[in-house]
């Protein structure tokens, strides 16, 4: 993936990209179920949006695939015409009262959620101090368990 894009992306007077020493694919972890010694994305978006100094910023998966990038003018038109609009993403899945959890082998509250996989945020969203990690609260009832997914809990915030 990185010899295929990261040449075209370099070439984009709007990107950055940073790759920290150590993270080479090398040193990549060979299990699938293990992060190996690089870190969560959650983590480095903690740390390295707040770094931005744009009025936007946007998460993007590397197997996000744009096949027509004209819904891009169109978010950002959205946010600029909208001030209390602060982000903007391509999907959105409603909360899900009652949802198998696989890694815990529980049934949760998953809530509402803008996905990361093409994301726009407004800067000033940074100012929220609210983590991106995956985050969960436990409740009394028959469902135990309500959990916002990686981001969403800063979403909500």
């Amino acid at each position: 993936m990185k010899k295929r894009y990261f040449p075209r992306w370099r070439k984009c007077s709007f990107v950055e990209i940073v790759e920290p020493e150590g993270q080479t694919d090398q040193n990549k972890p060979t299990d699938r179920r293990l992060e190996g010694p690089f870190e969560r994305c959650d983590t480095i978006w903690d740390r390295e949006l707040r770094k931005i100094d744009k009025p936007y910023y946007a998460t993007v998966d590397a197997d996000f695939e744009i096949l027509d990038g004209r819904f891009v003018p169109v978010m950002l038109a959205q946010l600029d015409s909208n001030p209390n609009l602060v982000a903007m993403a391509t999907d959105y899945s409603p909360a899900v009262p009652e949802h198998y959890d696989s890694y815990s082998d529980q049934i949760i509250r998953l809530n509402q959620r803008w996905h990361t996989w093409f994301c726009i945020y407004k800067r000033e969203t940074l100012q929220c101090q609210i983590p991106h990690a995956y985050h969960e609260e436990v409740r009394s009832g028959a469902v135990r368990r309500e959990a916002w997914d990686t981001t969403v809990y800063f979403q909500k915030h």
